[in-house]
């Protein structure tokens, strides 16, 4: 992180959600035809956005147990 521009720190966000997904499986992985489904649906990516993976994980922060 030390060695990139700062205008490269901030940028356009989009929250992809596969919360459903890791639900239904836990060993669900994202690959690139779940990403270009998202951009059919939802349209293209601005460049330089950042990608935030929903997994509904967080539900298991408070458990190592839980999350393992």
């Amino acid at each position: 992180v030390s060695q990139l521009p700062p205008e490269r720190l901030v940028g356009p966000a989009v929250v992809l959600d596969f919360s459903a997904e890791a639900a239904a499986d836990a060993d669900f992985l994202i690959d690139v035809e779940h990403v270009e489904r998202w951009e059919a649906e939802h349209g293209a990516f601005e460049p330089n956005t950042w990608l935030l993976l929903r997994t509904g994980w967080d539900q298991y922060s408070d458990s190592q147990e839980a999350f393992l």
